[in-house]
């Protein structure tokens, strides 16, 4: 398998988890989830900074709080 095919696994795979955990533990919980368990730069990391690169912390947080109704 080359390189980038792989890379692209791993993202889908990563979307998919990130899916999963929302559905079950909510928008706040997933996200509470993922920064207790990835403190570093992995691609989960630089998931996150590219799903909310464009967005405020305010916006981030109405977007959440949206979620939860």
């Amino acid at each position: 398998m080359k390189p980038s095919a792989l890379k692209k696994e791993n993202k889908k795979l990563i979307e998919l988890g990130w899916h999963a955990l929302v559905e079950k533990l909510g928008i706040v919980n997933a996200t509470k989830f993922i920064m207790t368990i990835d403190k570093g730069e992995g691609d989960s990391v630089r998931y996150f900074r590219d799903l909310w690169k464009d967005k405020t912390s305010e916006e981030i947080y109405k977007e959440m709080i949206e979620a939860r109704k």
